[in-house]
Parts: structure tokens; C-alpha cells; sequence
């Protein structure tokens, strides 16, 4: 995917200034745009929990496509990419990911009416499509599947029988299926796997101080209660009833 230049990204940006000065100067986030979590005006549960835990810095947010967002944070355009999972980064050297997941994927597959939901061996021997860059291939050892620009398409090659599953977080699939009745219609979907989402950060000297202030940071919010709100303000489930579940 080719690589917009910083002039453009910043014309894209929404920004979030707590202060004057800023121990890190701005410090840029970016996501794949979801509903509710990472509105592309800054607004969004995700944006609030980063505003909250980096409160005395300058905040650039951008929500786009998971590739390009990606693309992004490895090329070193962004500092932090928000939304990844585990094994979205864990041979590479050069990103860390926080100690704490910010948030829980409920990953659904979905198949046609008249079909039935798939053991894990029949998911592996299936052709399954996913959005660009998922990785669902790494996590459920998938070998024939496709990459798709968006869920739309996906949905669709599975209506018309082009692959067995479409595998996508159950959230998303469900905002892109109540817009679209007659999809809706031909496609049934449920929970398969439960997937940590995480931060990504780089692994050099501000990356690391960037990641050890969220850890903090975000320990705390659990702590004194205020991340639960802001999960209650959204009317996301709060996915850690014990504190102990926020470090995995």
C-alpha cells in the first residue's frame, strides 16, 4: 500500500491538545476506524480511554482503513497503532505491544443460510475471506482464504457462494449487516473465538517511555474505576470484572 506523505496525514488528523508543551511533542495514534470506538472526529470510546491515559500530552488521532493504519505505524508515520492483536506483531523485533489489552474481539464466522457453523478442522480445510491484514490465517491456521478491501465485500462473496466463511469481529459484521436487509437475509453469524486487542508500540526509547505511561496510566483508570465508566458511557461491555483479567 503506498505511503501518504506526513503533509497529507496531517491534513487528516484530528488533534487533541491537553497543553501548551508536551514531553513527547505530539504523540500520533491511529486505527481502523470502528462505530462507536475511533471516530474519525476524535470522538469514540478508543479515543477517549487514549485521551484519558495520555492527559497532559498532544494527541493526534487518526482513524482509517486497518491497512493503511498499519502501514502507517510500521513505516514510523504514527507512534502508537491501537487495535491490533498478539500475533499481528510478535515476530517482529522492531513493535512491543502494551501489558494490558485495551478491549476484547469477539470473532464470528459467518456462513449462508441452510449451512452449518464449522468445527475448527472444517474451518481450516474452508476458504474463508476477512478484511486485508486480519491475519485470521495466523490465528485459526487457515491455508486457502481471501483478503478483501472491506466487510461489504466479503459478505457478499459469501452470499454468492464464492467462500465458505467470512470471519470478521462480530461488532462490525453486525453494523454492516443491519445496513443492508436483503444480505442480512442470506447470512447467518456467531461467536467462534474471543481475541485480545491490544496497543502497538515501537521498540526504541520513546516508544518504550510511551508504552510504560500507558501501562501505567491505564492500570490506573482500571484501578480508580474511571475506565469502567467510560465503557458504561459507550454502552460497550466492561471486559474486565476482575483486575486481575487486564494483564494478559
Amino acid at each position: 500500500m503506498k505511503r501518504l506523505s506526513r503533509t497529507v496525514f496531517a491534513m487528516m488528523l484530528f488533534t487533541v491538545s491537553h497543553m501548551a508543551s508536551s514531553q513527547y511533542g505530539d504523540i500520533h495514534v491511529v486505527s481502523e476506524m470502528w462505530p462507536n470506538f475511533t471516530h474519525e472526529n476524535g470522538t469514540g470510546l478508543y479515543w477517549d480511554i487514549v485521551n484519558s491515559a495520555y492527559n497532559e500530552e498532544n494527541i493526534l488521532l487518526e482513524a482509517t482503513t486497518y491497512a493503511r493504519a498499519f502501514n502507517q505505524f510500521e513505516g514510523d508515520y504514527a507512534d502508537i497503532m491501537l487495535g491490533i492483536y498478539s500475533s499481528d506483531i510478535e515476530d517482529n523485533k522492531y513493535l512491543i505491544r502494551s501489558e494490558n489489552y485495551i478491549d476484547v474481539d469477539y470473532v464470528a464466522v459467518c456462513i449462508r443460510n441452510g449451512h452449518k457453523f464449522p468445527s475448527v478442522e472444517e474451518l481450516k480445510a474452508g476458504v474463508s475471506a476477512w478484511v486485508v491484514d486480519y491475519g485470521y490465517n495466523e490465528i485459526f491456521d487457515i491455508r486457502m482464504f481471501y483478503e478483501v478491501e472491506d466487510r461489504t465485500k466479503g459478505l457478499k462473496m459469501l452470499a454468492k457462494g464464492r467462500v465458505d466463511f467470512f470471519i470478521d469481529a462480530l461488532s462490525e459484521i453486525t453494523s454492516e449487516l443491519d445496513k443492508d436487509l436483503e444480505l442480512n437475509a442470506k447470512i447467518s453469524c456467531q461467536v467462534f473465538h474471543e481475541e485480545p486487542i491490544y496497543l502497538a508500540f515501537h521498540n526504541n526509547a520513546r516508544g518504550v517511555s510511551l508504552k510504560q505511561k500507558w501501562d501505567l496510566r491505564f492500570s490506573q483508570l482500571i484501578a480508580n474505576g474511571e475506565l469502567e465508566k467510560l465503557f458504561a458511557k459507550y454502552n460497550v461491555a466492561y471486559p474486565f470484572l476482575h483486575t486481575a483479567d487486564a494483564v494478559k
